[in-house]
């Protein structure tokens, strides 16, 4: 049955009337006391956010305006006020208890992170109270909790501070001037900057006393009156956001050009109730744009000398036009270019520009009666001379030279190139003049392009010669000389090729050049191509065939690459030279060089054994005769490997490493070589390399790594280019040996430690280094190798 004493008809009093509050500590609604249907009515008809929270069981009725405020859960309805919103307990439960206890609370601005549909949280700020509410006896039974929702206008709030700070630091912290001014012109707020203008808290049309430190002009060059300054228009209502430019001269005289622009602040009504005004210091703005005009007018005068200069080729016309030109544009009398030689001890004046009625001042003049002249223009500083007569720096006879002759103010710019002093521009009045800077520096500048342009007429012109010469000498050599770029594209071939190849020159270039090398050739010669780029060196033997294919000769094919600043190749230039003969030569003297090398052998061989009949009974010398013996060993096995290489084969490094280390019968599993075949040895390097491969295998088979079961000998070598130079380096490491339980270190203080620290640098151009390490020796030699045909 539906209680008649429940008035209101709203939303949740629907709830409230539908609600099964036999389970719950109120009962039955028809048992509810007096206090609370009462209060009840006066919450469900309240317009304002509320909660009757009853008993300590806290009892949770809301109005529709609290329901639409808070968004509060089905559950919540009958449900404790904590249990629907338990994340604001710790906050809410003291002053639910101050409540209880009969005392009211009052909250403004608090903070909670509020439960949302989505499972997530928001902060939400509100304005509530909780107020006891007693029954008939006076106890305290419920509490009235409303409240407002203020989120919207703490955000604001904060917005606001925020705002305020970051207008005080800004103003602050700006680097200009800014102020607010009220109507009489006195500042309300100001920064650092404004009052170091105004250290009277004053607008300058409001301050008779410093006021005249302020001074603005108009477009006619007129001062503008006070009144018409930006502070006192603004106070009449005028707006001047562009700004005016003032000259205003600080406490200590310096002259500071600013721009002050200043607004009228208005009040709802739209009355003027002060100013806003800004000023900037624009002194370096002034200066640069100042600067920029004489720059650019600088830029026009040198942009027309070089376009004058540009079309020219003949060094003596350059200087010619350069020096009429630049007299003209600085209105001067004599302008002259000074080819100076310290070696010949003159200076030479082909030609000048004078103005009429002035003499010609071109000829030869011995710097030695200019002895302050060029003392002074070789520290590379630009001389500047207003009067020679008041410059008593001057000796008094060069003074006297130049006075007499009415050279009486000038612009001297010397041109020092490497530390030398190569040439001077000089600009020269018969009056004497007040250079400026731009002058200076306009003189400074024509002078360099001058000289630049001297310079590349100069190099035309050698080139050119040189060109000539260089034809000249090509057509008169013997060899066939081309130039190619990567993988063999010849890009031009001199007339010899032609001629004997009789294969034109334009079916010759790219790669059209194969077809007069000799088919059995050709891959041999295409596979040198291939690697050159590798390398940086090509050379090969081929034979180039005439017009007929049975007409072929043996030619020496070499390229040496041309790279660029980076270090890349850019083209090949080659030469094919003739060896025909050479090599027909070369066949005939192998069979006598083998000859002599077998007899050679038989030589060394009897020198061994009479040394070892010699010293046989020799106890002193046993030492001796062991290592003059097996050194006698080592080079008769070079001889060996010598004797047995054919017409232009050279021995190989890892051929003569292995003839050591098989002598010494080298345990191979302690054994790791690691490096390229085919790195071809200098034949003046082989013997003297032998010997020192020959002491390191044998030092470690006597106290080394080859001495001991657990001693380890790594041998790497590879080959890289050092300076347009192919060198060989060998790292000898040895490892698992305790050098100093073996005496190793004196064993090799004698000749094998000589051999490699001193023999090879000076015989071969080695760099070496030989060290005691704690687990065996390690040694490294560097040496300059034959271009490999591998």
């Amino acid at each position: 049955m539906e209680p008649d004493w429940l008035r209101s008809t709203g939303e949740m009093a629907e709830r409230i009337r539908a609600f099964d509050w036999n389970a719950t500590p109120l009962g039955p609604m028809r048992n509810w006391q007096a206090s609370l249907k009462t209060t009840l009515n006066l919450v469900l008809e309240n317009p304002v956010p509320m909660v009757l929270i009853w008993g300590r069981e806290l009892v949770m009725l809301q109005n529709d305006a609290y329901q639409t405020m808070m968004n509060a859960p089905p559950e919540a309805l009958g449900g404790s006020y904590l249990a629907a919103w338990g994340a604001i307990e710790d906050v809410v439960t003291p002053q639910i208890e101050q409540a209880f206890a009969g005392k009211p609370v009052r909250v403004e601005r608090q903070g909670f992170d509020v439960l949302q549909a989505d499972g997530g949280f928001v902060r939400r700020f509100f304005d509530y109270s909780f107020s006891p509410v007693r029954d008939e006896s006076g106890e305290v039974v419920g509490i009235l909790h409303s409240g407002f929702e203020i989120t919207s206008r703490e955000t604001a709030y904060k917005a606001l501070l925020t705002s305020e700070a970051r207008l005080a630091a800004a103003i602050d912290n700006v680097p200009v001037g800014v102020a607010i001014l009220d109507t009489n012109g006195e500042f309300v707020l100001s920064n650092e900057e404004y009052r170091r203008y105004l250290p009277t808290k004053r607008m300058p049309s409001r301050d008779p006393d410093r006021g005249d430190r302020w001074q603005a002009w108009d477009a006619e060059g007129r001062l503008v009156d006070r009144e018409q300054y930006p502070g006192a228009r603004a106070l009449r209502g005028e707006t001047n956001s562009e700004g005016m430019e003032f000259l205003y001269t600080s406490e200590d005289g310096r002259k500071i050009w600013t721009s002050v622009a200043t607004a009228p602040i208005r009040d709802k009504s739209g009355m003027v109730t002060g100013a806003a005004s800004v000023i900037t210091d624009i002194t370096d703005r002034k200066h640069s744009a100042e600067a920029l005009a004489r720059s650019e007018k600088r830029s026009a005068f040198l942009l027309k000398l070089s376009d004058a200069l540009r079309p020219l080729t003949d060094a003596a016309e350059i200087r010619r036009t350069a020096c009429t030109i630049l007299g003209e544009h600085l209105g001067a009398d004599w302008a002259y270019y000074v080819d100076y030689s310290v070696e010949a001890g003159f200076g030479v004046v082909e030609q000048d520009f004078a103005v009429p009625g002035t003499p010609n001042l071109s000829g030869r003049y011995p710097m030695e009666a200019f002895r302050t002249t060029s003392e002074r223009l070789s520290n590379a500083q630009s001389w500047v001379v207003s009067d020679a007569r008041n410059e008593h720096q001057i000796a008094q006879s060069e003074r006297d030279y130049y006075v007499d002759r009415n050279v009486i103010a000038w612009i001297n710019v010397p041109l020092i190139k490497d530390g030398k002093l190569e040439a001077i521009l000089c600009i020269v009045q018969t009056k004497s003049r007040a250079w400026s800077n731009v002058e200076v520096e306009t003189v400074e500048e024509a002078a360099e392009r001058l000289w630049a342009t001297v310079r590349r007429a100069r190099a035309e012109t050698a080139l050119r010669e040189s060109e000539t010469r260089l034809k000249t000498l090509i057509d008169g050599v013997p060899q066939l000389i081309w130039r190619a770029q990567a993988g063999g594209q010849w890009i031009w071939a001199s007339p010899q090729w032609e001629e004997h190849t009789g294969l034109a020159i334009e079916d010759s270039l790219g790669r059209g050049w194969l077809e007069a090398i000799y088919p059995d050739d050709r891959a041999s010669v295409e596979q040198c191509w291939a690697e050159a780029e590798r390398t940086g060196r090509l050379e090969i033997e081929a034979r180039i065939c005439t017009a007929s294919i049975d007409d072929c000769r043996w030619f020496q094919i070499r390229a040496t690459p041309v790279r660029n600043v980076a270090g890349k190749i850019i083209e090949w230039l080659g030469t094919s030279t003739d060896i025909h003969d050479l090599r027909e030569l070369q066949a005939r003297q192998s069979v006598l060089v083998a000859e002599l090398q077998h007899r050679t052998r038989n030589l060394i061989g009897v020198v061994k054994a009479i040394s070892r009949r010699t010293l046989e009974k020799s106890a002193s010398l046993i030492e001796f005769e062991q290592r003059f013996g097996v050194r006698l060993a080592a080079l008769s096995r070079v001889q060996g490997l010598l004797s047995n290489l054919s017409a232009g084969q050279r021995v190989t490094f890892e051929e003569l490493l292995k003839a050591e280390l098989s002598a010494i019968a080298a345990p191979n599993d302690r054994i790791i070589l690691d490096g390229p075949d085919g790195i071809e040895l200098r034949s003046a390097t082989v013997q003297t390399m032998a010997l020192a491969l020959h002491e390191l295998a044998t030092n470690a088979t006597k106290h080394g790594a080859l001495s001991s079961k657990d001693g380890r000998l790594q041998v790497t070598w590879h080959v890289a280019v050092d300076a347009d130079e192919l060198r060989l380096h060998v790292e000898w490491r040895e490892t698992g040996v305790a050098l100093e339980d073996r005496g190793v270190r004196q064993a090799n203080g004698g000749y094998g430690r000589e051999l490699i620290e001193r023999a090879l640098p000076y015989q071969l151009d080695a760099r070496t280094t030989f060290r005691f390490c704690s687990d065996g020796i390690h040694c490294t030699i560097d040496v300059p190798v034959a271009a490999s045909r591998h």
